[in-house]
């Protein structure tokens, strides 16, 4: 239900066929799945319509699909669906998709309950072929009308008639509506196996995958191995996940009635246990999703605490912000308040988001908790002094910026690199607000180390094409250059030319191509960034101020004027950091001017109050467009 994570193996299944199938949009999913999903499922339509060979691809149980944000990313892809292409859904009830629109299209094959029953040729070849029972005709028909047909119940019937010598009498009593004959056949077929069996499939009927060294740990046997393969032999409801027949699962509608047995049989202080065995499991084998799911099952709150401070760093700088939300929604006030980084890391994401209403009344609660004697109450303040940098960025707040940076770099230890590029990033972009260009310089150089440290793209690329950006301000073209040429290098190296950082090397090398004058080039640049920046989301506003500049150069006057107006756009909706606003601000008022609209220009110029040298150089323009030389 988290759309970065359903199209990322939505499009891991296609490169099992085409290793590189989806890429372009496999980058967007995992940088923005939920606020892009648009523009996913479009580069993936156009990748998919340029591939060759016909692609079928199968969602299992999309029942379990709760989202609008995937029922309507799926929808688009339908109603764009390239020729070579057919998607098979299936699943226990109807869809949120526009089926009666499809069936009018001719677009829609349906396979329900009536198109899936056993026929009486079919009911009759199971039992006696597949199944081995010898019976009569006029005992498989009586069966297949008492079943309707209903695969399911045909199966446990037979598993259960493998143990009676009386099948006649076993028909005789057989009846009801298959719903009644599960419950009924499944108390059947577990009487009927032994008792360690029986007390198997009890215990891992909460497991969603099966494997030996699983079970053992559940049930405290060495027989998990034995048990599924006499499981697999005996047809008992066992699907194979692997071709090496290692991995299984029960049958759904099996699991989901041994499940409810092992809630009547066994206490709930014994369910829990088997969901904390199981946790403990997956935990040492690296299955950290299925470890929080038997962990929250064991309303074992605090080891899911644990688990998620010791994975949230890594997680968030993953892109895996949704599923992490997801976890803490979970967890009980009272856990949460005794486990500061949980809700700093909150903050963290929601100050990421632009939400900033949101942010301070958190971080205001973790300072209130924290104990400064305790040895991690630093780190704790650092980074709460490294979100509140950044938000001061967003608004605008610079002595707020510098306060917080400052805080953030004296108590950081220097392995917490995402609060110290926050930190950096801030008080860089408010230098560079304020012209101090050396004050900017080395913050970026902070942040260029960081993103060398970790190997992160994400930290690197933006931090050289600022310093890039500082370079161009001094008038340092060349130098310029040579660090756009440096990020490239270190996109191709790192297989980063289809991720969302090249927009802040697009965009950059464009706007100095336009200062060379070299308007075909820049305009090519600017365009490429802008196809990114829709499919992998971010860079608003900057693109389009950069695409302005260079159609006025251009003596595209009207498409300049678009540009403008989509970045005001963007302006009135999300908070920008100090520089952009800025930026904005004095474009807005130079583009009046360059297409003759003075008294527009003056309107504009009100909120530039002449605290920069970008405000003095445009506020000179419009003194000279208005005669007043002086």
């Amino acid at each position: 239900n988290d759309p970065s994570r359903f199209f990322t193996y939505f499009i891991a299944a296609l490169q099992t066929i085409e290793s590189d199938m989806g890429a372009g949009a496999l980058a967007a999913a995992q940088s923005s799945g939920a606020q892009n999903a648009e523009s996913v499922v479009t580069t993936l339509i156009n990748e998919i319509a340029e591939s060759e060979g016909d692609w079928v691809l199968i969602l299992d149980d999309y029942h379990l699909i709760e989202s609008q944000t995937i029922d309507h990313a799926l929808t688009l892809f339908i109603n764009h669906l390239p020729a070579n292409f057919h998607l098979v859904i299936s699943t226990r009830v109807d869809p949120h998709l526009p089926l009666a629109q499809l069936r009018v299209r001719g677009s829609l094959t349906e396979l329900r309950f009536q198109d899936l029953q056993f026929t009486l040729d079919e009911t009759s070849e199971f039992f006696n072929k597949v199944m081995g029972l010898n019976l009569t005709t006029e005992e498989i028909h009586m069966l297949e009308q008492r079943t309707e047909g209903w695969i399911a119940g045909l199966q446990m019937a037979a598993i259960s008639m493998q143990g009676y010598q009386d099948k006649t009498n076993f028909i005789d009593v057989f009846s009801g509506t298959h719903h009644f004959i599960l419950d009924y056949l499944v108390e059947q077929v577990l009487e009927r196996q032994p008792r360690s069996v029986q007390d198997f499939l009890l215990k891992t009927s909460i497991l969603k995958r099966i494997t030996a060294d699983l079970c053992n740990a559940l049930t405290g046997q060495n027989d998990g191995y034995s048990i599924l393969s006499q499981l697999e032999q005996a047809n008992l409801f066992l699907v194979p996940l692997d071709d090496g027949r290692r991995w299984f699962r029960y049958h759904q509608l099996f699991a989901d009635l041994l499940n409810n047995m092992l809630k009547q049989r066994k206490s709930a202080e014994k369910v829990r246990e088997l969901h904390q065995r199981a946790s403990k499991w997956h935990q040492n084998h690296g299955s950290l999703e299925d470890a929080m799911f038997h962990a929250i099952a064991a309303k074992d709150f605090e080891g899911a605490a644990v688990m998620i401070e010791e994975n949230i760093a890594g997680m968030f700088m993953r892109s895996e912000v949704p599923v992490l939300l997801g976890w803490i929604e979970k967890l009980p006030e009272e856990i949460l308040h005794n486990r500061p980084w949980i809700d700093i890391y909150r903050a963290n994401t929601l100050a990421l988001a632009s939400q900033l209403d949101e942010v301070d009344p958190l971080l205001d609660g973790v300072e209130n908790r924290i104990d400064p004697r305790t040895p991690q109450s630093a780190a704790l303040l650092g980074h709460i002094a490294a979100i509140r940098a950044y938000s001061a960025n967003l608004r605008g707040d610079h002595e707020g910026v510098i306060k917080m940076s400052q805080r953030a770099r004296h108590n950081l230890p220097e392995t917490h690199t995402i609060a110290h590029w926050m930190a950096a990033y801030a008080l860089a972009d408010a230098c560079f607000a304020r012209d101090d260009m050396e004050g900017a310089s080395k913050e970026l150089q902070d942040m260029l180390r960081v993103g060398q440290h970790t190997g992160q793209l994400i930290l690197s690329v933006p931090a050289l094409c600022d310093l890039a950006a500082v370079r161009k301000v001094q008038g340092q073209l060349n130098q310029a250059e040579e660090l756009y040429a440096r990020a490239h290098h270190l996109m191709v190296a790192h297989k980063g030319l289809d991720s969302r950082v090249r927009c802040s090397y697009e965009f950059g090398l464009a706007d100095l191509l336009r200062e060379r004058n070299q308007l075909d080039q820049a305009y090519q640049h600017a365009i490429i960034g802008n196809e990114l920046r829709q499919q992998l989301g971010g860079f608003l506003m900057v693109g389009d101020l950069v695409l302005m500049r260079i159609l006025q150069a251009r003596g595209d006057l009207d498409g300049a004027m678009e540009a403008l107006r989509d970045a005001e756009k963007y302006m009135q909706t999300y908070p920008f950091q100090m520089a952009v606003t800025l930026e904005f601000k004095t474009a807005r008022v130079a583009q009046c001017l360059a297409v003759g609209d003075v008294e527009t220009a003056s309107q504009w110029a009100d909120a530039c109050d002449g605290g920069s040298e970008m405000e003095q150089i445009v506020l000179a323009r419009l003194r000279l467009a208005q005669g007043n030389t002086a």
